[in-house]
């Protein structure tokens, strides 16, 4: 059965809607905008390219993402084996690097824990 929201909250999301874009940045702030140059030197993009290649020459030897077994691995597997490397690699020297990995770590700790406990209660 599906309940339909009241009048007065739908009208409330409806303007909510409407308003929404009204407010739009016509110049973008100076922090947002790019001078179309690298902050990087040449050999720092180097570096990090040769780091993320790396990262995905080791995870597609990885013998866990074989046809046969990747059907059968899971989400924290993938997040674990093949996200979280990239990320190490592209965002190394990024000011928001441990906060980014430590979420999607967290996240996936988290998967772990809901499987991890639906396994002991059966």
């Amino acid at each position: 059965m599906r309940i339909d929201a009241p009048s007065n909250i739908r009208k409330i999301c409806n303007v909510f809607i409407e308003d929404f874009n009204k407010d739009e940045i016509e110049i973008l702030p100076p922090k947002y905008s790019h001078n179309h140059t690298w902050r990087e030197s040449s050999e720092e993009l180097a570096n990090i390219t040769s780091e993320i290649l790396e990262s995905l020459s080791d995870i597609w030897r990885n013998p866990a993402f074989e046809a046969n077994i990747a059907k059968t691995q899971s989400e924290g597997t993938y997040v674990t084996d093949m996200i979280v490397p990239l990320l190490r690699a592209s965002l190394k020297k990024t000011s928001n690097q441990k906060y980014c990995l430590s979420y999607v770590e967290c996240q996936s700790q988290a998967s772990a824990d809901r499987k991890g406990g639906e396994n002991k209660s059966k």
